[in-house]
């Protein structure tokens, strides 16, 4: 659910860096591209630890903590 609302947040943020730089708002499509890309990679980190998450509950038939 976390890597769902990460990728829409990223989602938003495309559309504001696109809307910015039509309105030929550099900075704000700027700002918008750099807080899309580091949302994108901490959805990236989330999936990482998310897949072995259920790797370790598939093997030991445990929930982690």
């Amino acid at each position: 659910m976390i890597v769902a609302i990460l990728d829409t947040l990223k989602s938003i943020f495309q559309l504001l860096q696109s809307s910015a730089g039509s309105d030929g708002n550099m900075i704000g499509a700027a700002a918008a591209c750099i807080a899309g890309c580091c949302l994108g990679c901490l959805a990236r980190i989330v999936q990482f630890f998310n897949r072995y998450a259920f790797i370790e509950i598939a093997l030991y038939g445990e929930a982690s903590q």
